[in-house]
């Protein structure tokens, strides 16, 4: 089983799969170029494109990659070793209003699997070049938040969603906020 998951012709349906579930759930246009995953941990995905109408991009992002620590899933956490975006262009608070309010978020669905033990989410280490990204928020404070990133780099993070996202060391360089 191991073995055909390194298949392209596997990964292609994977991927069809996903995106298919990001459609419903963002009553939206996706389509992702290809996903690679490498045994035992990495996974690579390039060409993602989420629109509305079918003109209206709301996200781009040309190369994410993750590096997953597998045997922390055994104890319910869920560690990324890195975490890469690059060539991204999109507004964030736009695609957060088209998720749809009835689909349970990733974290829902874990407390739901497993009450008694809450899961962790940590970034060990995320980059992110050439991005530009909105924010807006006219709902509760009404803030616009404009990151044009020309690279970031973070180390030693820890991020609770509900909560705290922290990093132990942050470079930026050629970035405006």
């Amino acid at each position: 089983a191991q073995l055909l998951i390194l298949m392209p012709a596997v990964q292609d349906k994977l991927k069809n799969i996903a995106v298919r579930a990001i459609e419903k759930n963002l009553d939206a246009d996706v389509s992702v170029e290809k996903i690679r995953l490498r045994f035992p941990k990495k996974v690579i995905v390039s060409g993602v494109l989420i629109q509305s109408g079918g003109t209206d991009t709301l996200l781009y992002a040309g190369g994410i990659s993750a590096g997953i620590r597998l045997t922390s899933l055994l104890k319910h956490r869920i560690i990324l070793a890195n975490l890469g975006i690059s060539d991204c262009k999109g507004d964030i608070g736009r695609v957060l209003e088209r998720m749809t309010k009835d689909t349970p978020s990733v974290q829902d669905q874990a407390a739901q699997a497993s009450e008694s033990t809450p899961w962790e989410f940590s970034i060990e280490k995320f980059s992110a070049e050439s991005c530009y990204l909105l924010y807006t928020d006219e709902k509760d404070v009404g803030f616009r938040l404009i990151m044009d990133i020309g690279l970031a780099k973070m180390k030693n993070g820890s991020i609770n969603l509900d909560s705290v996202i922290h990093f132990r060391e942050f470079d930026v360089r050629n970035t405006r906020v």
